[in-house]
């Protein structure tokens, strides 16, 4: 008994179409997902200083004595509660005032902003003179 031509099944050349198509539909997810990884490198680093910076802050109530945020361009220290990060390759931190800023009482000895670069891409944080506060600029 013949089969119908509807009743053969799937040539082979239909496999390799719907391969094709796939591979072109991943190739094109892959590149766009590689775009978003430098933001989101980004994003990472500056939500760890900014967590990282707000504990220094809530330490410095508790610590007499201060403490101490010292800037790097690859990273930062933070003393004396044994915080040392470095940013991965490629990371630039520039801060526009001195080269440490201290917390004493929850309060900055100096207010400024901490910039981050990476791949053509920046974020900025704000470090209030007065009261302290660490917040994201937008």
């Amino acid at each position: 008994m013949a089969l119908r031509p509807s009743e053969r099944g799937v040539t082979l050349f239909e496999i390799l179409l719907v391969l094709a198509i796939l591979s072109l539909m991943v190739g094109a997810v892959s590149l766009s997902m590689g775009n978003m990884l430098p933001s989101l490198q980004l994003k990472q680093a500056a939500a760890s200083l900014e967590a990282d910076l707000k504990r220094a802050r809530m330490t410095s109530r508790r610590q007499a004595g201060g403490v101490q945020v010292t800037w790097r361009e690859t990273g930062y220290a933070i003393a004396p509660i044994d915080v040392e990060q470095e940013w991965a390759k490629g990371i630039t931190l520039i801060w526009s005032e001195e080269a440490s800023l201290v917390f004493v009482d929850g309060v900055p000895s100096i207010g400024g902003s901490v910039r981050l670069t990476y791949r053509g891409r920046e974020m900025t944080l704000r470090v209030e003179p007065f009261t302290g506060r660490v917040h994201l600029v937008p």
